[in-house]
Parts: structure tokens; sequence; C-alpha cells
């Protein structure tokens, strides 16, 4: 299992149930920041073709975080 965690939110990959979990806020201070989040969903998908995203828990997202996420589904699709 793989995972992320700062103030306020944390990230969970379980590779055997092949989930990505989002908890919290994620308010983090733009793209640069969020490199490991998109370093953790790159591994996840690579590891598990049929991820999901499990975005249930996730309180708030804010515009740096929806970007990092749309570029995340843009590449998977491809």
């Amino acid at each position: 299992m793989q995972s992320l965690a700062g103030e306020g939110y944390s990230i969970e990959f379980d590779d055997t149930e092949g989930c990505v979990c989002l908890r919290g806020s994620l308010r983090l201070g733009g793209l640069a920041e969020y490199a490991p989040l998109s370093q953790l969903l790159e591994d996840a998908l690579e590891t598990r073709p049929d991820l999901t995203l499990d975005l249930t828990r996730l309180e708030f997202l804010n515009s740096s975080g929806i970007a990092t996420l749309s570029r995340f589904v843009i590449n998977a699709r491809n």
C-alpha cells in the first residue's frame, strides 16, 4: 500500500483492491505540490490498469488538484 498524507488530507493506494482513496481537503499550493499525487496515480495505474479512484471522502479539491486529476484521466484514457 502506498500513501501520502498532509495537513487535513490522506491518499492511499491499495494495490490488492486496485483503488486510490482520497480523503479530506486537498488545498496544496499549485501543480508542483501535486507532483507526488501525480506520481502515485501513475504508479497505481501501471500496477492496476483497472484502477478505481474513490473520491467519496474527499471534502475539498482546489483548482490545481482538479487540474491534476483531469490530466491523469486524460493520460489514462490514452
